[in-house]
């Protein structure tokens, strides 16, 4: 998938903060499936630094693309998440992922940003987890 793509997907997920993530938004077309739609993203941190929280219709993605490492890349399938909650204080809020026994924690969220995060992996996880329960077996 190419970068124009990927920014026209942002566009229509009405994504409005990307504070810090300009570069990993570049490095997306090397991260996101041709298959894959982008549902929203935000930015935020996660595990000590601050990423770009992607929402697509199979998976989660938490990017950072480093000055000097390249690109961290931490992914969660959507049929593997168990539960989603979040809290909001004064300016920034915080969202919990938790898929089987471990809670997947992103903070610094922009507060206006965290509950259309937390409500699309919701939302993103029942269709997916339905769609797959529609497929027919394979023998």
């Amino acid at each position: 998938m190419d970068l124009e793509t990927i920014i026209k997907q942002l566009e229509k997920a009405n994504v409005t903060d990307t504070f810090g993530t300009k570069k990993e938004i570049k490095a997306l077309p090397e991260i996101i499936n041709d298959d894959e739609t982008i549902l929203y993203a935000t930015s935020g941190f996660f595990k000590g630094n601050t990423v770009l929280i992607v929402c697509t219709d199979s998976r989660i993605l938490f990017i950072d693309k480093g000055l000097i490492y390249g690109v961290k890349s931490y992914e969660i399938p959507l049929d593997m998440v168990n539960g989603v909650s979040y809290s909001i204080g004064l300016v920034f809020g915080k969202v919990s992922v938790v898929n089987g026994a471990i809670t997947n924690e992103i903070d610094n969220i922009d507060k206006k940003t965290v509950n259309i995060l937390a409500d699309t992996i919701k939302k993103a996880a029942n269709d997916y987890k339905n769609n797959q329960q529609l497929v027919p077996m394979q023998i």
